[in-house]
């Protein structure tokens, strides 16, 4: 028998026994990490005071208060326009298209008032 077929297999041995050592050790870690995140958790208090009226206003006319939520601020449309002008003043997609740093900016804006 040779030494390498001797020293072979011990260090196959070693290596798995260090890999398994490493892997259990950061898998304890991580569960610990786990445990303290859920017992460092504490529950919060609700003030139902704060919602009630609205609440109530909802049992009572339940049509009327899903039609009095503010709209959001911009529309499909304008935030499509709005992220073509802002991808068309990219420097790449100036340059691609052919049109220098100096030349007119785009001339599709979004509804003014809408930044």
């Amino acid at each position: 028998m040779t030494d390498l077929d001797f020293c072979l297999p011990i260090a196959v041995v070693a290596l798995i026994a260090y890999l398994l050592w490493s892997f259990n050790r950061r898998l304890n870690r991580e569960i610990a990490r786990a445990e303290a995140r859920h017992k460092d958790w504490q529950g919060k208090g609700f003030e139902a005071a704060t919602v009630s009226t609205k609440i109530e206003l909802l049992r009572r006319d339940y049509v009327n208060a899903v039609r009095s939520r503010r709209r959001a601020g911009c529309s499909h449309i304008e935030r499509v326009a709005r992220a073509r002008c802002a991808v068309r003043e990219l420097s790449f997609f100036r340059e691609l298209g052919g049109v220098a740093e100096s030349a007119e900016q785009s001339n599709e804006r979004p509804a003014v008032g809408l930044h």
